[in-house]
């Protein structure tokens, strides 16, 4: 199993989603992303946001995000 490094970004900082790598109670659903300098990271879905993605895909994430900060 490979390591991936967990951690803040700058806010602004543009990255890919790869995969969801887990769900979690504390963090919800976490994703691995790559970034252009760091590699590969892993990251909380709630804390991103979709500005590349089709308005659907949008829209799913910045729904699910509300949703994590009001269960």
């Amino acid at each position: 199993m490979q390591e991936y490094q967990r951690g803040p970004m700058r806010q602004g900082t543009r990255i890919t989603v790869l995969a969801i790598s887990s769900r979690d109670e504390m963090y919800g659903t976490t994703v691995m992303v790559k970034m252009k300098k760091q590699g590969v990271s892993e990251l909380s879905l709630c804390d991103l946001k979709a500005t590349d993605a089709p308005i659907k895909t949008q829209q799913l994430v910045e729904d699910y995000a509300m949703w994590f900060a009001n269960r």
